[in-house]
């Protein structure tokens, strides 16, 4: 349900009917609203007969990290190599794909993801973990050691967009 108690409906028909509602946690920092929101709405779904399929904050999982997997496969197909590819990270699943698609084509493309909420420490585990069961999602009974770790800046972690800090005004 949405702040306020108001149901929100699918934008677009789910297996050709649009009555599915679709309920709305927070994004970080209120990462914890929808972690208690989504079982909940999912249990009564269920109680009323649907089949609800739920998707994790930021739909990070090995599943979703596989999307960004083949995107890595992707650069390499066209023959884009880069050094390092820098992205905007907050639940990981991006950098984790990123990283078991390299792993997979044996590149040392460093992959910096730059948190939006959470620290580098927590957010390194995190990628990796996920990193880690995307492989295993593919089969890959023993991958590879990564050719380079998780890297997470999280020296942006606590900024407001729109409300620029001192130091950040003066670069």
């Amino acid at each position: 349900a949405r702040a306020g108690g108001e149901q929100g409906v699918g934008d677009a028909a789910v297996g050709g009917r649009a009555e599915h509602p679709r309920h709305h946690g927070h994004t970080r920092p209120f990462g914890e609203v929808a972690d208690g929101v989504r079982p909940r709405a999912v249990e009564r779904l269920r109680s009323e007969g649907r089949r609800p399929f739920a998707i994790p904050l930021g739909a990070s999982t090995p599943l979703g990290a596989l999307g960004f997997a083949r995107a890595a496969e992707e650069l390499w197909g066209q023959d884009i190599r880069p050094t390092v590819i820098v992205h905007a990270s907050s639940s990981g699943g991006t950098q984790a794909g990123l990283l078991a698609g390299l792993r997979l084509l044996g590149a040392s493309t460093r992959v910096v993801g730059v948190s939006a909420d959470e620290r580098a420490d927590v957010l390194g585990r995190d990628v990796t973990a996920l990193a880690e069961a995307a492989l295993r999602a593919l089969g890959v009974p023993d991958p590879p050691p990564p050719a380079v770790p998780a890297v997470v800046d999280d020296t942006f972690v606590g900024l407001r967009a729109g409300n620029a800090e001192a130091r950040v005004v003066d670069t």
